[in-house]
C-alpha cells in the first residue's frame, strides 16, 4: 500500500520513533529529507516512510519531484522565481502531497527554507542521464542554490537506473546511448560518477544496485510492465523497495538488513535479497 502524507509549511513531522541525536558516523534516528527530481525519485522513496517507521525512525519528507523533469527544468524554475517571485511558473512544487489534494504551490527556495533539512538529493531525468553534457551547468547551479538556502543539508546525488531490455526506448536510432541496458548503465554510471567526482558529493548508487540485481545470478524483475506487454522504465514494487532500502541506509546511516517492513507486492525472499544488495552498495 502506498502512503502519501500531508506536507505543508512548516512540513509535517512524521513520527515513527523516539527522538535521538547522533554523530555523522553513527546511525541516526531522525532525518529530514528533501528530494529534487522526477518520477524516478518518487519510485525510490515510495517505501521510505514505511521503512523508517518499521526501523523506529523519525522522518520528515518533502518531494520536490515533477514527472519527466530534468536538472535544467528545475533550475529554470528557481531562476524564474528569483527574477519574479510573483510569477507562478517559478513555484511549481506542491506543499501538500495528500492524495487528491491540490496543495499550495511553492518555489524551491521556499521548500528549502521550510525546514532544517538533513539531506537534499538531486537526480537527472532518465533519458538524459547517460549524457554528462546535459548535467552542466545546471547541476552546479542547483547545488549552489541548495547550499545557499539549506546550508546545513548534506547534498547527495541520486544515481538512476538503466531501462529493462524489453523497453521500447532502446529502439530509437536517435539515442545510441540508449542502445541496450548494459550500454545505458555504463553511460549513466560514468555520467553520475563524473558529477560526483567534480562536485565532491556522495552518491546513492541506486543504478549500481539495479544493475547488480539485473545481471547477477537469478535476476529479479525490478521494472514495471506496460499494458501492451513492453517494459516500463519505471520501477515496479521490487525496484521501489530496493531504492527505498538504499535511501534508508543513506539518510539514516543505518543497516536495512533487519528492517521488518515488507510491501504486500514483494515476497520475503526477494525482500531479503534486495536488502542484502542495498546494504552492500553504500554511498560513495
Amino acid at each position: 500500500m502506498r502512503y502519501l502524507f500531508l506536507h505543508v509549511l512548516p512540513p509535517l513531522l512524521l513520527i515513527f520513533g523516539p527522538l535521538a541525536h547522533a554523530t555523522e558516523s553513527e546511525p541516526k534516528n531522525t532525518a529530514k529529507v528533501l528530494t529534487i527530481g522526477n518520477s524516478f525519485a518518487e519510485n525510490s522513496i515510495r517505501f521510505l516512510p514505511e521503512l523508517a517507521r518499521s526501523g523506529g525512525k523519525q522522518l520528515v519528507l518533502f518531494r520536490a519531484n515533477l514527472g519527466g523533469h530534468s536538472l535544467q527544468q528545475h533550475v529554470e524554475y528557481l531562476e524564474t522565481f528569483s527574477a519574479d517571485p510573483l510569477n507562478p511558473k517559478g513555484s511549481p512544487y506542491k506543499a501538500s502531497t495528500t492524495a487528491g489534494g491540490d496543495g499550495k504551490k511553492i518555489s524551491l527556495q521556499e521548500a528549502l527554507r521550510s525546514d532544517a533539512w538533513d539531506v537534499v538529493t538531486i537526480q537527472q531525468v532518465s533519458h538524459l542521464s547517460p549524457q554528462y553534457e546535459t548535467y552542466q551547468p545546471y547541476a552546479g547551479k542547483l547545488i549552489e542554490f541548495i547550499k545557499k538556502h539549506a546550508p546545513q543539508a548534506r547534498i547527495l546525488i541520486h544515481e538512476t537506473w538503466a531501462y529493462p531490455s524489453d523497453c521500447t526506448r532502446y529502439k530509437d536510432p536517435a539515442t545510441p546511448y540508449l542502445k541496450d541496458p548494459e550500454t545505458m548503465y555504463q553511460n549513466v554510471k560514468a555520467a553520475y560518477g563524473q558529477l560526483s567526482k567534480e562536485t565532491g558529493l556522495g552518491m546513492i548508487r541506486v543504478g549500481d544496485a539495479f544493475h547488480s540485481v539485473m545481471t547477477g545470478p537469478d535476476p529479479i524483475r525490478l521494472h514495471g510492465i506496460n499494458k501492451d506487454g513492453t517494459g516500463d522504465f519505471h520501477a515496479n514494487a521490487n525496484g521501489q523497495f530496493l531504492g527505498a532500502a538504499m535511501f534508508y541506509e543513506a539518510v539514516f546511516n543505518d543497516s536495512v538488513l533487519d528492517n521488518p517492513f515488507l510491501p504486500n507486492e514483494v515476497t520475503p525472499e526477494v525482500a531479503r535479497r534486495l536488502r542484502d544488495v542495498a546494504h552492500a552498495t553504500p554511498v560513495r
